[in-house]
């Protein structure tokens, strides 16, 4: 006959109670995601929520691999799914809520995400991931953001916008870069 070990050691057995209690969801949701935070369950994570049209969700786990991953292979997607999940916050709260994160702050934010890619060679395709389908004072506010960085000072960098949205977006390097 097998003793029950919460018997031999009450400390064990308050445990036990506790997880029977009330801890069984915490634990099992710990347990079944046991590599949540790499970047590519985060990319999975944000496909998913993209797809369901969470896009708070989507662009919170992209910005993640972009904070926490920078150099990871899941970087470039998840750059462009913040993007375009950024897109549609920024429009569904930009006359209802001006001041939302989503028409503040996170445009900000990807605008240092998106300097990395100057800083690594031709931003090009980034720049159009993230620019194309915003209207075009987001560029502006881009212009001022690039004023105060000097990592971005030997870049030309133009938008083309038909009726205020932006179309296409070029980037030009002007001087040779610091070795």
């Amino acid at each position: 006959m097998h003793e029950n070990p919460a018997r031999r050691h009450p400390v064990l057995g308050l445990v036990i109670v506790i997880l029977v209690g009330g801890g069984i969801a915490t634990l099992a949701v710990a347990c079944a995601s046991p590599g949540r935070g790499r970047p590519s369950v985060l990319l999975e994570e944000a496909r998913a929520a993209f797809e369901q049209r969470n896009f708070e969700t989507a662009y919170l786990r992209s910005k993640k691999i972009g904070l926490d991953y920078p150099e990871s292979t899941e970087a470039d997607e998840a750059f462009s799914m913040a993007a375009q999940s950024l897109k549609f916050l920024y429009y569904r709260d930009r006359y209802d809520l001006p001041g939302a994160p989503w028409v503040t702050s996170e445009p900000v934010f990807m605008f240092g995400w998106l300097a990395r890619y100057f800083e690594e060679g031709d931003p090009t395709d980034a720049a159009n991931a993230f620019f194309i389908g915003f209207p075009f004072n987001v560029f502006q506010e881009f212009q001022q953001f690039e004023k105060k960085r000097p990592g971005l000072s030997g870049w030309v960098v133009r938008a083309k916008d038909d009726n205020g949205m932006i179309e296409s977006v070029t980037a030009k390097r002007t001087e040779a870069p610091a070795s």
